[in-house]
């Protein structure tokens, strides 16, 4: 019943396709919400079939921006309720769990039409009583703390957002890991990072899972991170994680620097014992390179 959400910046390039299929693998969500997807239908329909997933529901791209997508693996546990450029909205009815409400949400980013998202949300809560879940990029912070760097953030915006979660009984679930979801300036003068990215629940949806966790997943092909919604609490084993190095990243010239100057430092001849030189090089460094959101583990 695990949801995960991003904005991907675009779901046409190889790298994202590779991102996802490898986070699948990774994290097996049931539910993936998609946006600013800037791709047709038949594309989203490709992406399900490469991932194994049976529903697919997508809000087409209109000109040269946005674009929505969710994805679910199950067929028969998804009624779409309603939709528009800025949300999805369904019913998740699954054998074992009651049902609840699911909104896969892109916040208006134009500032002078915020109002908009906020009544927008209040309308999708007069709907139905049923347990109820907005993820995705609100485009909206609720705190000042959730901002870094830049000038604070305009205090209207701010309020008017807490006013709405307010009028809808909305909680904004806490995240765990890394505090921001979204950057930008890395390494210059202008470096801003920013919680753009949330769920929000009801005390319903509280009550009926109560273990419920939602983690930054911080590794990301878009200057956006993904976050993972789990509704109960995983108990797995740990495992030894390996790292593959794929060549493609190379192709940028930042990561063909990094590569470059780490093979320098080190005379090591075992690969295996480089490339983990590599990376804890590449973590060191990722708040001055955006090479970093390349590397991607599998377990």
């Amino acid at each position: 019943m695990s949801t995960w959400s991003w904005n991907c910046r675009g779901l046409g390039t190889p790298w994202a396709l590779q991102f996802l299929k490898e986070s699948i693998l990774q994290k097996s969500p049931d539910f993936i919400f998609l946006s600013e997807i800037l791709c047709k239908v038949k594309r989203v329909e490709k992406v399900k079939d490469v991932i194994g997933f049976e529903g697919a529901f997508t809000v087409e791209t209109h000109g040269h921006s946005g674009g929505l997508a969710l994805l679910w693996r199950n067929k028969k546990d998804v009624s779409v309720m309603s939709y528009n450029r800025n949300h999805t909205y369904v019913v998740i009815e699954t054998k074992g769990w009651d049902k609840y409400r699911l909104t896969g949400f892109y916040g208006e980013p134009d500032r002078a039409k915020r109002k908009d998202t906020w009544n927008l949300i209040r309308q999708l809560h007069s709907q139905m009583n049923l347990p109820w879940v907005l993820i995705g990029d609100m485009n909206n912070i609720v705190h000042q703390e959730d901002k870094r760097g830049g000038r604070p953030y305009p205090l209207w915006l701010v309020n008017g957002f807490q006013k709405c979660l307010e009028d809808c009984g909305l909680h904004d679930l806490e995240l765990d890991g890394y505090p921001y979801t979204w950057g930008t300036g890395y390494g210059t003068s202008n470096w801003m990072e920013i919680r753009l990215d949330r769920a929000l629940v009801s005390n319903s949806f509280m009550q009926q899972f109560r273990e419920a966790k939602l983690t930054n997943l911080k590794i990301t092909t878009s200057d956006h991170s993904p976050i993972l919604l789990e509704p109960f609490t995983r108990h797995t084993e740990i495992r030894v994680k390996r790292l593959r190095f794929e060549n493609a990243w190379l192709r940028d010239p930042m990561c063909g620097k990094i590569v470059e100057e780490t093979w320098q430092l080190n005379k090591v001849n075992l690969l295996q014992r480089k490339l983990v030189l590599l990376w804890r090089f590449w973590r060191n460094g990722e708040k001055k390179s955006r090479a970093v959101s390349r590397i991607v583990f599998i377990s």
